[in-house]
């Protein structure tokens, strides 16, 4: 018989059950941003400054693919995660069936996309011709294991939806290792260069996307998933297109916006983009513990949200909130002081590094706004309104940054570190128009 376990999400001290279900998610999280790191410095320091500038610079098309998809598909997490807390099982059910189907779905057709336009995509971006080569055999290579990282992502996403982040942190440990032991032959041993890397990532993700699935399929809760009733139900599906569309949108537009830096940052030639991907790798070190917060704030107000418990939806924006920006803080102060360190990890190269350093400075001291982003989204997604965060991030972030690089960075020198500022201008930006409307928004929450 299939049942439903003990949801600690809804019951008990808001702060500590939110620290206890982050706190997975950060471990994920960072063995998700060491996975892509290790394949930077191995890249960086064994294969060469070019090869990283290849490996990083292709980023920005697998973001602007996958994050339209993830973005889409999250609207099924935000309504399992309401289902769950509401105990309905029956649309429990049918979010949960609709949502893997989506993912096998989607990734087919990301890798079909992904193999006929990566050239295109790459000129677009106005990637080096020096490294051109390097970077499409790269991105065709991954997008050809596109289905695991869809999968993955989606069945993960559902453990965490019903309060288990314990068991993708699990798995995304041992396929880190499993990663970084795949990059080291491929790399050290068998001489595959950037070819090598991009196998060991989807071998790593096949693995993690298979123990996903395995839980899926075996689970004796009630998320369990019987391949006899995958398909899309139409209602299900409406509600995962009206959240998730605007999630996946404002997704788009921030790859986008991030495509327009990056094709002003690969101008200044190869030396800058690899500078750039390493400045990169460290930035994301912020984003991925401010990131995991969210998807707390998010799976907390959805689960509470539709067992009814406002008061504890309100509690855990606020205690989320203080957690995130202390963190922040405190690794901000490390970045500024130990930058030029942190970036020669990536490459030997002193301009790469004294680049590296010097974007990383420009954007280390306003980290902490993004915090409001993240989790004031979430917890408005959270709730089920998918429109206003996506809103806000068009905007405020994604527009604003257009217009600083094609109108405003030009005029005020056109170096790489005018370029970098559009991050921390639009962070305040668009944290302030959240704050605003989350004062007047959580009047929905009624005690």
């Amino acid at each position: 018989m299939i049942a439903m376990t003990e949801n600690r999400i809804t019951e008990g001290n808001v702060p500590r059950q939110l620290l206890a279900f982050f706190f997975p998610l950060l471990v994920g999280s960072v063995f998700q941003t060491l996975y892509n790191t290790v394949d930077s410095i191995i890249v960086g320091r064994f294969v060469g400054a070019n090869a990283l500038a290849a490996v990083g610079g292709t980023g920005i098309i697998m973001g602007m693919l996958v994050g339209f998809f993830m973005g889409l598909a999250s609207g099924g997490t935000v309504i399992i995660s309401q289902y769950y807390g509401a105990m309905d099982n029956e649309n429990l059910s049918k979010a949960v069936h609709t949502t893997v189907t989506m993912a096998l779905i989607g990734g087919l057709f990301l890798t079909l996309l992904g193999e006929c336009l990566s050239g295109t995509l790459l000129q677009l971006i106005k990637l080096d011709p020096v490294i051109m080569d390097m970077g499409k055999m790269y991105l065709r290579i991954i997008f050809g294991g596109m289905i695991f990282f869809t999968l993955y992502n989606l069945g993960g996403g559902i453990l965490r939806a019903v309060g288990d982040s314990k068991r993708p942190r699990n798995y995304l440990i041992v396929t880190c290792i499993l990663n970084i032991f795949l990059d080291l032959l491929f790399v050290l041993v068998l001489h595959m260069d950037v070819a090598g890397v991009a196998i060991a990532t989807i071998l790593s993700v096949a693995v993690s996307s298979i123990l996903v699935a395995r839980v899926l399929l075996t689970t004796n809760d009630i998320f369990r998933v019987d391949l006899k009733k995958l398909g899309i139900d139409r209602h299900i599906f409406k509600e995962i297109i009206r959240i998730g569309l605007p999630a996946g949108g404002t997704s788009l537009a921030y790859v986008f916006s991030n495509a327009v830096i990056q094709a002003a940052v690969n101008s200044f030639g190869a030396t800058t983009t690899a500078a750039w991907v390493a400045f990169g790798k460290i930035d994301n070190i912020i984003f991925m513990i401010q990131g995991a917060f969210g998807m707390a704030a998010t799976t907390f107000v959805g689960q509470n949200f539709g067992a009814k418990k406002y008061g504890r939806v309100k509690e855990s924006v606020r205690a989320g909130l203080l957690m995130s920006i202390g963190v922040t803080l405190v690794l901000s102060l490390t970045m500024w002081f130990f930058g030029p360190a942190m970036i020669s990890l990536f490459a030997t190269e002193e301009p790469v590094i004294a680049i590296g350093a010097s974007v990383l400075r420009v954007c280390a001291p306003f980290y902490f706004t993004y915090s409001f982003i993240e989790i004031l989204s979430g917890a408005i997604r959270g709730s089920g309104e998918g429109f206003v965060p996506m809103a806000i991030s068009l905007t405020a972030i994604c527009l604003f940054r257009f217009v600083w690089i094609t109108l405003i960075a030009p005029r005020i020198g056109g170096t790489v570190e005018m370029i970098a500022a559009c991050y921390p201008a639009s962070w305040i930006a668009a944290g302030m128009i959240f704050i605003a409307y989350y004062l007047r928004y959580r009047k929905k929450f009624a005690q």
